[in-house]
């Protein structure tokens, strides 16, 4: 059963220019099945059970051979995919894929400083540069207590996080990506007394979402500052 389309779809050219393949339009495609599953139920219940083919059929590159798997966190959980090691060769094309993190994450580290105030935003803000995905491809002792113990990983890095959060690493492959579904903004609680982890967990999850198209797809060789 196919569910009502009742959001309008991401167009694939911009002013006559085709961008599918632009990592922005990737993203904006996202941001729309993302607004359809926090608002129709219906298409909730349809990704869930065929998220691979439902991505495709909203316009997602997803290879034929990738498992795509959703995950939803339950209460005082937070899911972290680990993306596959690429190829050498491909590093540096997967590393400008994987930087928009800091665009997105330097605004949420300005709302921040709104809320609470510069000094408790500011090792947010340093930690940025730390790169986790990218630590965790290129030093394998720091992979390896990722998947065993990711919140010493984090911890290790200077965030901190309540102690009642359980993280979960989950661990993806050349034929299985895992896509962890951002809360609703209503079920969001930003709190003024939380601490660093907590905001960071909040803005990743909605991250990665939005940037896993560009990871799941096939290496096109382009690096650019649209990179698909």
């Amino acid at each position: 059963m196919k569910t009502k389309q009742f959001l309008k779809k991401t167009p694939d050219e911009w002013s006559g220019v085709p961008v599918s393949e632009f990592g922005p339009t990737k993203e904006a495609k996202m941001a729309r099945i993302l607004d359809m599953i926090w608002s129709d139920t219906a298409f909730k219940e349809e990704i869930m059970e065929n998220p691979a083919e439902i991505l495709r059929r909203e316009g997602i590159e997803v290879p034929d051979n990738m498992k795509v798997i959703l995950i939803e966190d339950e209460k005082n959980e937070f899911n972290f995919a680990i993306p596959n090691i690429p190829p050498k060769e491909e590093f540096y094309y997967r590393y400008e894929q994987i930087s928009g993190w800091w665009m997105f994450a330097h605004q949420l580290w300005y709302w921040m400083g709104r809320q609470l105030d510069l000094e408790k935003s500011r090792p947010f803000r340093e930690g940025l540069t730390i790169q986790l995905i990218g630590k965790t491809w290129n030093d394998s002792e720091y992979r390896e207590l990722m998947i065993n113990d990711p919140k010493a990983a984090f911890e290790q890095q200077g965030l901190e996080f309540p102690k009642k959060l359980k993280i979960k690493s989950l661990v993806n492959s050349e034929n299985t990506f895992y896509l962890p579904i951002p809360k609703a903004p209503k079920e969001v609680k930003w709190n003024k007394k939380g601490k660093t982890g907590s905001w960071f967990v909040n803005g990743h999850t909605l991250w990665w979402w939005l940037v896993s198209p560009r990871l799941m797809a096939n290496d096109i060789g382009t690096v650019s500052g649209l990179v698909g």
